[in-house]
């Protein structure tokens, strides 16, 4: 029974997939500022996904995606020893696009929606005189917000565009936590994209 559901699941998705007008794979790199209860840091964020987009009419789309980031930065502990630390996240957004014609072959486009951020893992490495320890650590946060962007995209051959944006998320609530205290971020990024025509 569990493999006829998972089948159906993946034949569902299979044909929402084909029935997506564009698949786009994008590369981000920029900064967040990430905050618990008890600290606020400035954090390096680096990230990648894929999204279909589906339209809605001639300049305005629906795109769904998946991805996944990591944001690092540096801190010291209690005793003053230097730790480095990693935290890996599973991003969900689903996003607006609404398309404006500059030129004959140009096109800027807005995008706003909400961005879900599934914080799944966390990698501490301590540099103590005694060596490196490395420590980590499985807390699961689920955290819901939103995102904003505006990019630019030109065609490089008759079925691929590229494109390049600015923009950013932004948690609003933790919709769950296991393990770990509660954490949310915001970032600003610069992202490249190729989409295809399907």
């Amino acid at each position: 029974m569990k493999k006829t559901i998972l089948l159906a699941v993946c034949l569902l998705f299979t044909f929402y997939l084909v029935q997506g007008q564009q698949l786009s794979l994008s590369g981000q790199v920029g900064y967040a500022i990430g905050e618990t209860k008890n600290w606020k840091k400035f954090m390096l964020l680096t990230g990648g996904s894929a999204g279909i987009e589906w339209e809605l009419n001639r300049m305005k789309a629906l795109k769904i995606g998946i991805g996944t980031g990591m944001l690092s930065f540096s801190s010291k502990n209690d005793t003053g020893v230097s730790v480095f630390t990693k935290k890996s996240m599973l991003v969900l957004p689903v996003s607006i696009i609404k398309k404006y014609t500059i030129t004959r072959t140009t096109i800027a486009y807005m995008e706003f929606g909400i961005n879900n951020s599934l914080y799944f893992r966390e990698k501490r490495e301590t540099f103590s005189p005694s060596g490196k320890i490395t420590e980590k650590l499985n807390s699961t946060i689920f955290n819901v917000g939103g995102l904003v962007g505006v990019g630019l995209l030109t065609p490089i051959s008759s079925r691929w565009n590229f494109g390049v944006a600015i923009g950013g998320h932004f948690d609003v609530f933790s919709f769950y936590k296991k393990a770990g205290e509660k954490f949310k971020s915001s970032s600003n990024i610069i992202n490249t994209s190729f989409s295809r025509k399907l």
